[in-house]
């Protein structure tokens, strides 16, 4: 085995690349030239085409917050399945918790098997979920 990570097909082609481009970011070890590369490769993937549609994400990591929370006030879920709207590309850089990672926004999740207490609450969160743990993400629009 060359050591090299294999994922397995997310189910979208371009959050797929997006998981390449993650591993090729993690060589670089300057954390403003990781996010310099990041970008452009966003931009040369094309990659805002995904911007403002809905998703079905399953990730095993999600860092969610409250958007009237302070940045560093997140609450991280393990193996979450929901639907929500992808609004941003961020690049979450975090001394507390061990994450360098390229990140997809979400808002308004909605969270499958939530009741409905726990639905209202989460739609006001953002989901941030890094690339590397997302298991499956497919498109989820009404044609």
């Amino acid at each position: 085995m060359s050591g090299e990570l294999i994922l397995p097909p997310s189910g979208n082609d371009m959050v797929d690349s997006l998981r390449s481009l993650q591993i090729v970011a993690d060589t670089i070890d300057t954390p403003n030239d990781k996010i310099a590369h990041v970008r452009r490769a966003i931009r040369a993937l094309a990659a805002g085409s995904l911007l403002g549609k809905q998703m079905m994400v399953d990730a095993v990591t999600v860092y969610a917050a409250n958007p009237d929370a302070q940045p560093d006030e997140r609450v991280i879920y393990r193996n979450m399945l929901f639907i929500g709207r992808l609004n941003v590309f961020s690049y979450l850089l975090d001394d507390d918790i061990p994450v360098d990672s390229l990140t997809l926004n979400f808002d308004t999740p909605a969270v499958v098997g939530a009741s409905q207490d726990d639905s209202s609450y989460f739609e006001r969160l953002t989901m941030q979920v890094p690339v590397l743990a997302i298991d499956s993400c497919v498109l989820a629009e009404v044609a």
